[in-house]
């Protein structure tokens, strides 16, 4: 369903122009400045952008890609309906479409300034200059949870947990064909040793 809802944006928007914006996301002044972009969206973290707000002018061709494109990124992540979600239609989705745009001058992200980069960015419970983000995430599952947990840790300790957990598959499937091979093989040799060939003739 939340799938759903992020292709009817992308959809409402190429056709009829205007702004969505999420359920607990609450205007704190007037959008009407940023018409003079083509597109806007508040920037995300650590990349891309938030498809909580956008604004666009009709027939946009960025949001008409981001429709055509819906195709080619529906996959399914078993047991991560969250990453589901985010990679099919959702901000890393939309995100991911709009670097592979050539043209950008008309795409406004809204971050903020070299010492407040974090400024227009809609993460949790959140006041910016803009918007007062309630952060219901009301869509977000047990692996959305799980993911967040570590998001404040070193990404080379991640990266290292990960070669472990790896690893130890690698090695668990290796141990595993390795006994079954062996198995197989003691089979083989105790069938044969245990029925010899029978003469194909009798003595007379």
């Amino acid at each position: 369903m939340v799938q759903r809802v992020d292709a009817l944006r992308y959809m409402t928007l190429e056709k009829h122009g205007g702004a969505v914006l999420d359920f607990d996301l609450a205007c704190k002044r007037s959008l009407e400045p940023l018409r003079q972009f083509d597109f806007v969206a508040p920037a995300a973290h650590p990349t891309g952008f938030s498809i909580g707000m956008m604004l666009s002018s009709p027939n946009n061709p960025f949001v008409k890609s981001l429709i055509e494109s819906l195709p080619m990124f529906n996959h399914v992540w078993p047991l991560l309906p969250y990453v589901t979600v985010m990679f099919s239609t959702g901000c890393h989705y939309a995100s991911t479409v709009y670097t592979l745009q050539k043209k950008q001058s008309s795409l406004r992200i809204l971050s903020g300034t070299p010492d407040q980069p974090s400024m227009h960015m809609l993460n949790g419970y959140v006041d910016t200059p803009l918007f007062r983000h309630l952060g219901s995430s009301s869509w977000h599952t047990k692996d959305a949870r799980l993911i967040l947990l570590f998001k404040n840790v070193d990404p080379k300790l991640v990266f290292a947990a990960m070669l472990i957990v790896v690893g130890a598959l690698g090695l668990l499937i290796w141990c595993t064909c390795s006994a079954r091979h062996r198995s197989s093989r003691r089979d083989v040799e105790s069938h044969s040793g245990n029925s010899p060939l029978k003469p194909l003739w009798k003595n007379t």
